[in-house]
């Protein structure tokens, strides 16, 4: 690779107009102030119409009807479009600090009045679904208020009152360090109704939890070959048709929001200049093509991968991954580069709108990535691109993506671990390196084969999974291991158990 590696000052440099516009979006949309969800009614609305059907139509129905719902803005100077903010405008009736802070004292003197005499229960929860779990027991969310669906206060605000209250009440006995922030957590939250609550506690509504969408396989063939798989795959199993059905109508569901986001560009393409006219007809005539066709440039593959991204994350859930960025969006980089169609400049925009809209307020949890690594036949998988991502993990110094970079003393570069170094220096925190030699042969150690074992990703936080193989976390936590002895115990009343190998 002829391409230099770049010190702390050139790539600070590196921060064009259009990225520091883009940065200071990102902040507006974080600062704006609290946002109502519309996830809860939107999903709620549609189960109640379709109550009596098979839950899994019932499931694809109410995430195409959400999808459907939701507003889809355009920002200002945005190079690539879609955003979770129009499922989560801002409340403008949001009662000022001192109302909350004296409502937050109230709540306060309630709990401490209760606990002094023995009584445990902190209030009934006003929230609803997953957030419940985070909200309920030892779990702390005010860390992760971003995402927090239900909160009715915002996050800086929260943090402030749990500052205070911390000192006003520091002498209040058995108090714990988490205790106050809990109370608060639990109690600031919106009243979604108990029509809302009914509905989604009865199907439930279970989100993907820790998910890699198929991106690679997205990449290559898009949304109309995802599609013709599912109908081949009803045609040799006419036994699963609900099933298979409702996987069209979620995929009819992502190309239809995709389509009316070409439609939001054309829009806001009326009323622009010529220059910003330009670029938001170009947007839309992008989004029209991804919302069906395989893409066929970086331009197209990144806007795809975000419009798909974006799309799990307004369905719910807590933490996502882009996967291994680098791998497969490397052809359609390299094609364009080499070819002249793509500068490093523009590359290099793209890059941060990705990095900036993970960013955004109501996102899940924690947004990761992973760069590099060998690949799946062992070579060396760092090129141009990684190097890149990694400037613009420097230069924004941003929470997310969570980004890793694998590296094998035998096979990566030189330069690899000198540009994960240099980024660490910057002072993001990022990214953290992955030993590829100990974490492959972990995976080969435990069955998998050497392809797949090369092909681990970090998932959330410090997980490891595989690309495209492993499925996300949905319902990991709603498996009644105690029940299923019991069932097999059950089963076999009228014989012997039989071995305890056997048994297991």
């Amino acid at each position: 690779m002829s391409y230099k590696m770049l010190n702390l000052d050139q790539i600070n440099a590196l921060r064009t107009d259009r990225i520091a516009r883009l940065e200071a979006l990102t902040q507006s949309l974080n600062l704006a102030g609290v946002r109502k969800t519309e996830l809860f009614t939107n999903i709620a609305h549609s189960l109640k119409e379709t109550e009596g059907e098979p839950r899994e139509l019932r499931r694809a129905k109410a995430f195409a009807y959400h999808l459907g719902a939701v507003k889809k803005p355009v920002y200002d100077g945005e190079l690539i479009i879609g955003s979770i903010t129009g499922m989560c405008p801002v409340d403008e009736n949001e009662p000022s600090l001192d109302q909350r802070r004296a409502e937050a004292i109230e709540v306060l003197d309630k709990h401490f009045a209760d606990k002094r005499a023995g009584v445990t229960e902190t209030g009934k929860k006003r929230g609803v679904s997953f957030d419940d779990g985070f909200t309920g027991g030892k779990n702390r969310y005010a860390l992760m208020a971003r995402d927090h669906y239900e909160a009715n206060i915002k996050f800086l605000d929260l943090q402030a009152l749990i500052a205070e209250m911390k000192e006003r009440y520091k002498d209040e006995p058995g108090l714990t360090p988490s205790e106050i922030g809990k109370v608060l957590e639990v109690h600031f939250n919106y009243d979604y109704g108990e029509e809302t609550r009914r509905l989604m506690r009865e199907l439930p509504w279970n989100v993907a939890n820790h998910t890699c969408l198929d991106y690679p396989r997205l990449v290559k063939i898009g949304y109309d070959g995802v599609r013709a798989q599912v109908r081949a795959a009803l045609k040799a199993h006419p036994e699963r048709e609900v099933f298979y059905q409702a996987m069209l109508i979620s995929l009819d569901a992502a190309s239809k929001y995709i389509h009316d986001y070409a439609s939001a560009a054309r829009e806001a393409a009326r009323g622009a200049d010529d220059q910003r006219k330009a670029e938001l007809n170009e947007i839309a005539a992008v989004c029209d093509k991804i919302a069906d066709k395989a893409p066929d440039t970086f331009f197209e593959a990144i806007q795809l991968v975000w419009m798909t991204h974006l799309i799990g994350n307004v369905d719910g859930g807590s933490a996502m991954s882009l996967g291994r960025f680098d791998q497969y969006m490397r052809p359609f980089f390299e094609k364009d580069y080499e070819s002249g169609a793509l500068t490093l400049d523009r590359a290099r925009e793209l890059i941060a709108a990705l990095w900036l809209k993970l960013n955004e307020p109501k996102m899940r949890t924690v947004q990761s990535c992973c760069l590099a690594g060998v690949t799946r036949e062992g070579k060396d998988g760092a090129s141009l691109l990684t190097r890149l991502c990694l400037e613009l993990t420097a230069l924004l110094k941003l929470p997310y993506p969570n980004t890793s970079v694998r590296v094998d003393m035998d096979v990566s570069p030189d330069w690899l671990l000198d540009d994960c170094i240099r980024t660490i220096k910057a002072g993001g925190g990022m990214p953290m390196i992955l030993n590829d030699k100990l974490w492959v042969n972990n995976f080969i150690d435990i069955g998998l084969s050497p392809e797949d074992a090369r092909d681990y990703y970090n998932m959330g936080c410090v997980e490891m999974l595989i690309q495209s193989k492993q499925p996300n976390w949905t319902g990991g936590g709603g498996v009644d291991l105690p029940h299923l002895v019991l069932q097999e115990i059950a089963a076999k009343k009228d014989g012997p158990l039989g071995t305890f190998d056997e048994f297991m």
